[in-house]
């Protein structure tokens, strides 16, 4: 499975935003439109029916976090 990683800041942002997660472009998508715990969306960018919410493909794997020093205040 790929993954992608991204920075305590840029999650919470996308999460904030409510941007989306493609699994099959495994990239950020549907800017502003997906719920945190949203699956099968279609994506913006491919069309296929592969988008979910930030938060649903951190839980699946699918996006890591690296908290950095955010770690130690969390």
């Amino acid at each position: 499975m790929k993954s992608i990683t991204l920075s305590y800041e840029d999650y919470l942002d996308h999460r904030g935003g409510y941007d989306g997660y493609c699994t099959e472009c495994n990239g950020i998508t549907r800017y502003g439109s997906t719920e945190p715990d949203a699956e099968n969306y279609e994506c913006h960018e491919c069309g296929e029916m592969t988008a979910m919410g930030i938060e649903m493909a951190m839980v699946c794997g699918h996006i890591e976090v690296d908290f950095g020093d955010e770690e130690e205040a969390v």
